[in-house]
């Protein structure tokens, strides 16, 4: 989906995004921004429009909800999340890839079901290998 935004409206929903960027760091309130029908598809929408800030700012978002347990079964029952950031691997912003990674690793770590998951998908290899590599600066 492609939107078009004036500079007043990116400017809001860059501090709405900083505001839930913020509000994620923190587990009861994470736990409470996944319930929000429609936001995980809204911050994937994010990553759609150009403004670099913005698609991190969603991506950080992305990353601090998926780190609680709570989150990580909600985040695999949804296919279209994964599949919906497959595609920044093959970007070329160093930066987002490395986010993306790194929320793919948390999901990973030390579940069963999601390494089955990855295994399916045929990237679970990819983003062990794009880790070691983004860890290791090579």
């Amino acid at each position: 989906m492609l939107f078009t935004f004036k500079l007043k409206d990116l400017i809001k929903l860059e501090s709405i995004l900083d505001f839930f960027k913020n509000l994620s760091l923190y587990k009861d309130s994470a736990i409470h921004i996944i319930r929000i029908t429609g936001i995980i598809h809204l911050l994937l929408d994010i990553l759609s429009i150009r403004k670099k800030t913005l698609q991190y700012k969603s991506l950080m978002t992305l990353c601090n909800l998926s780190n609680y347990k709570e989150n990580k079964a909600f985040f695999l029952a949804n296919d279209s999340y994964i599949k919906g950031l497959l595609p920044i691997l093959k970007s070329k912003n160093i930066k987002n890839i490395y986010i993306v990674t790194l929320l793919f690793w948390i999901i990973l770590y030390n579940n069963q079901k999601a390494h089955a998951f990855f295994k399916r998908l045929n990237i679970s290899d990819k983003i062990q290998d794009l880790y070691s590599s983004l860890c290791l600066g090579k």
